[in-house]
């Protein structure tokens, strides 16, 4: 395209740049909002039902007898957008493209938006994600509690969103879409593989590798059966079990990063450290703490509010501090640290810590408790050779996790460009 010239338009308190060939209409000359409000009595048994819950387990309409929804609810129309007016932060915005035969019917906490004119749904699904519009002072302090948001529709049908030519909108919308695809995609990848490690953990820590003769085995709560050549012991009888450190009185983290990590619960993430959001000590505060630290050679559980979350802390976190709301366990003997963090981790491991967890309101796991946890132990080559069939899986896991934080950046430099039309695309 030639070389793009831009105008300064108002958007909320801010002036802003856009393509002269854009044009700028309110929310209320682009949209109508539907509200055709119908009770589920009056309806086909069944009916796709478009709730905010439904959009957050996976975004599809659940199938649902009528008879068990209570409230009036609106129509949606075939091809539309439904915008969420509360709590519009979470981004629940459902572009709907109904080709099903039974009725379709959504939370009166939506909006179905019914485009007037010449626009593409799509590209505008994407346009309310970005945070121009929803820092716009018309969407973001409309109404009630910050945690109960609302935004009044009299003051969205105010605000003023860019027009770009039709082709342009479809084109943006179609880059966009297809980054989403990849991060499907990837998510699916993602999730096809934590259940086949689910299966091989299972697999291989009751039936080893190349086992004929198998003997039951006491676990915790539940009864498992091992090969014949296993033992079962005690984490107290193979290794030693201590607490981390709150940080003490008067003392804070420290403003920028450290010599001196601070590995919190929050931070454990997938059987490692998830580093993004670290907290560092001061010098003076990791004085006071420095004996309560782990080592790349032990495996973390957290023992407080969220409990049994278990894993090892990447060499270069070796020597971090650790939090008072988790443990280590270290000085291993017999057993090795990958496989151990393995086996707490799997479903037999989880039931015992379960069973071992005290409290509902403030649940936590005591030190002595964790050494009474029973594992089932293979000779140490065996151990060695489980978790380094696991760890293939673990990898690609990885990978895959890397490439769709790459492609979520993707999309969100993409929208800022395209959207706002810092960058123009070929039609």
């Amino acid at each position: 395209m030639p070389e793009t010239k831009y105008k300064e338009v108002q958007i909320g308190p801010k002036s802003i740049e856009i393509p002269r060939e854009w044009g700028m209409k309110t929310a209320g000359e682009l949209f109508e909002i539907r509200k055709d409000r119908v009770d589920p009595s009056d309806l086909d048994e069944v009916v796709d039902l478009y709730s905010m819950p439904a959009f957050d387990e996976g975004k599809e309409p659940k199938k649902e007898e009528t008879g068990e929804i209570g409230s009036k609810k609106y129509l949606v129309p075939d091809d539309t957008l439904l915008f969420p007016k509360l709590n519009i932060r979470k981004q629940r915005f459902w572009r709907v493209k109904r080709e099903s035969e039974t009725k379709g019917i959504c939370s009166t906490e939506y909006w179905p938006l019914i485009p007037q004119g010449d626009l593409d749904l799509d590209f505008y699904n994407f346009y309310f994600r970005t945070h121009e519009f929803r820092s716009h002072p018309k969407v973001s302090s409309s109404s009630s509690t910050n945690s109960h948001k609302r935004v009044n529709q009299s003051s969205f049908e105010k605000v003023k969103l860019p027009v770009p030519p039709l082709p342009e909108q479809r084109r943006i919308a179609e880059i966009l879409s297809t980054v989403d695809e990849a991060i499907q995609q990837t998510d699916e990848i993602i999730e096809t593989s934590k259940e086949l490690k689910k299966g091989l953990m299972q697999d291989l820590l009751t039936k080893g590798i190349g086992h004929d003769e198998f003997k039951e085995v006491q676990l915790g709560p539940k009864k498992a059966e091992v090969p014949d050549s296993w033992n079962v012991q005690k984490i107290g009888d193979m290794a030693s079990v201590r607490g981390g450190k709150r940080l003490p009185k008067s003392h804070d983290y420290a403003e920028g990063e450290t010599d001196y990590p601070y590995l919190r619960v929050t931070d454990f993430k997938d059987g490692g450290i998830d580093q993004r959001e670290l907290k560092y000590l001061r010098e003076k505060t990791y004085e006071e703490i420095e004996q309560y630290t782990i080592s790349d050679e032990d495996v973390f559980i957290s023992i407080a509010g969220t409990i049994g979350v278990v894993g090892k802390v990447p060499s270069s976190l070796s020597g971090a501090n650790l939090t008072e709301n988790a443990a280590k366990i270290y000085e291993m003997e017999e057993i090795d640290n990958e496989y151990l963090a393995l086996y707490l981790s799997c479903k037999l491991g989880q039931d015992q810590i379960k069973s071992l967890t005290v409290g509902s309101t403030q649940p936590k796991l005591a030190l002595k408790r964790i050494k009474l946890i029973s594992v089932p132990v293979p000779p140490l080559d065996e151990q060695r050779e489980i978790a380094e069939k696991l760890s293939v899986v673990d990898k690609k896991i990885r990978q895959e996790e890397e490439y769709r934080e790459k492609l979520e950046e993707l999309k969100k430099g993409l929208m800022q460009d395209l959207l706002t039309g810092k960058k123009r695309m070929t039609v």
